[in-house]
């Protein structure tokens, strides 16, 4: 029952990025109605925290323990320098464009309206907020050339996609 993360809370050296070595939590968001919504369930070896330090932005859910457990954590400082610049993967565009004549696909992370205002001919659309859900529809022999309106969403998708082993790299400035 203990609340690790709270959804909104953020954006500040103080953050940390955790590693489940035991016990099980869940991650909610607050919905529509209001009410917390579970979004999954984690177990050792699962990590969380990720995405709001790699937007730097605040939290986009809530994380409680189900069970008793421990948790491994590092601060937001560490975790850009050991985690997210070795896994950033950003490429320009000119390389993006090589990597998708060479089979890879477009994966725009905006909205489903930001989107259908503008998006690259023969791109797929997952929206960044529901991606972590979908990441078992996600083709994983596939390469992805990942982009949003500035790179700080593509760069989290990024770090999720590959934390997957999934090939994916972020379009350089979005």
């Amino acid at each position: 029952g203990d609340l690790v993360v709270q959804e909104g809370t953020g954006g500040d050296d103080d953050d940390f990025f955790y590693l489940i070595n035991q016990g099980h939590c869940s991650i909610s968001r607050v919905g529509v109605s209001g009410d917390a919504e579970e979004m999954a369930r984690l177990g050792p070896g699962d990590s969380f925290g990720e995405e709001g330090l790699l937007a730097d932005r605040p939290r986009g859910s809530s994380v409680t323990m189900l069970t008793p457990g421990v948790l491994l954590r590092l601060k937001k400082c560490d975790f850009v320098e050991f985690i997210k610049r070795p896994l950033a993967n950003a490429i320009d565009l000119d390389d993006a464009l090589k990597k998708v004549k060479g089979g890879a696909i477009w994966l725009d992370v905006r909205s489903s309206e930001e989107y259908e205002d503008s998006h690259i001919i023969d791109s797929i659309n997952i929206p960044f907020e529901s991606l972590r859900s979908q990441l078992d529809n996600v083709d994983h022999d596939t390469s992805y050339v990942v982009y949003c309106q500035d790179g700080h969403l593509s760069s989290t998708a990024v770090y999720l996609l590959v934390e997957q082993a999934i090939d994916a790299h972020v379009l350089a400035k979005g």
